[in-house]
């Protein structure tokens, strides 16, 4: 998808959030930056475009903070992996 794609979901997420009721606007915002982010949009560009959005910028900052959980959890994965085959030589 290209950024014009970013574009119009952002239009469109503004047209219709305003008839989300409050208490499930987040987690909606929460599985539009997932799917964005199953398409390849980095969160740089969605935080970009969904600038003026809270609920979607608190998204993004939590599936960012997510994201580095996970890389953080991968490194420490890759070197418990890497005793486990030194134990098996």
């Amino acid at each position: 998808m290209s950024n014009t794609s970013l574009v119009i979901v952002s239009e469109i997420w503004h047209t219709i959030s305003e008839s989300i009721p409050d208490h499930d606007r987040g987690m909606i915002a929460e599985n539009v930056v997932s799917i964005l982010m199953e398409h390849d949009f980095a969160l740089a560009d969605i935080r970009h475009e969904f600038s003026g959005d809270t609920d979607v910028i608190k998204a993004v900052d939590y599936f960012s903070e997510t994201a580095d959980e996970w890389d953080d959890a991968d490194d420490e994965a890759e070197y418990v992996d890497d005793e486990e085959d030194e134990q098996w030589d």
